[in-house]
């Protein structure tokens, strides 16, 4: 998947973008690591009984070292596979797990969504 200013997720109804006040040390705060290109790497799983399963859902937020572009995705437990956890109800703990991470992160000025 390609850095973008705005992404969809599939199956979801929003639109994300980065928003413009994002700091540096928010995503540090956040969590996010530094990898070795030096963008900002972030994965949570979706599972609010265990977040630490092999296979659970997770969410996968990269955005580039010079905060202007991202990726997002929410994959498989290998990472590799894209899920679509908003078109089932067989996901719905995964789904508010989302949410809930979605909206801490446009409270910190990280993401917006459309």
């Amino acid at each position: 998947m390609a850095f973008a200013t705005k992404i969809k997720l599939k199956g979801d109804v929003h639109q994300y973008r980065l928003n413009p006040e994002i700091k540096l040390f928010t995503l540090k705060d956040l969590n996010f690591e530094t990898t070795r290109n030096g963008n900002f790497e972030y994965q949570h799983a979706l599972n609010a009984s265990s977040p630490y399963l092999k296979n659970a859902i997770k969410i996968k937020i990269t955005i580039n070292q010079d905060l202007e572009n991202f990726k997002m995705a929410i994959v498989d437990g290998s990472g590799l596979k894209i899920v679509d956890i908003f078109s089932s109800d067989k996901f719905s703990n995964e789904k508010e797990q989302f949410d809930f991470l979605m909206h801490t992160l446009m409270l910190r000025k990280v993401l917006l969504r459309d």
